[in-house]
């Protein structure tokens, strides 16, 4: 597949990390617009400081609803043409599944799936008004046995 990126405006959730900040790297040199969001203000402003004044910054903690559905709403009322989603957040207890507790269970649940489920509900409305629309997911895997953990791309484009 070959895309033109250019001037394409993509919200990419989780974007401070290791692999959201790579993925930005790429968007950028390809001269799109980005939304870059982060749970963290200070490696929000060290994103600014590393990619200027012609992105869009925002806070998102995807651990407290009250503050996730605030800050997607303020997204989504501010930004109608949001072309790209990649949602790259999301956390790992880092445990074998029969050692997890259960508040840990809910933690990776609430984060990984059902704050996904709150910012597609929010954002896809407007996605696809106007165009086709792409929404990628990244999900960090945990294997049971080795430990290793890897990386599954969930990639969906809507016509």
């Amino acid at each position: 597949m070959n895309f033109e990126l250019k001037d394409k405006k993509i919200l990419i959730i989780g974007s401070s990390g290791g692999i959201g900040k790579a993925l930005s790297d790429v968007f950028v040199k390809a001269k799109c617009q980005i939304i870059f969001t982060s749970s963290d203000e200070l490696k929000l402003e060290n994103l600014r400081k590393d990619f200027g004044n012609n992105h869009l910054y925002y806070f998102l903690d995807l651990s407290n609803s009250n503050s996730l559905f605030e800050n997607i709403k303020k997204i989504t009322d501010e930004n109608k043409d949001i072309e790209i989603l990649i949602n790259n957040a999301g956390i790992t207890k880092d445990n074998l599944i029969l050692r997890m507790k259960k508040d840990q269970w809910n933690d990776v649940i609430n984060i990984n799936l059902n704050s996904n489920f709150h910012i597609i509900k929010s954002i896809i409305p407007n996605m696809i008004k106007s165009k086709p629309i792409t929404v990628i997911f990244l999900f960090d895997l945990l294997l049971l046995k080795k430990r290793i953990s890897f990386y599954k791309c969930i990639f969906y484009n809507i016509h």
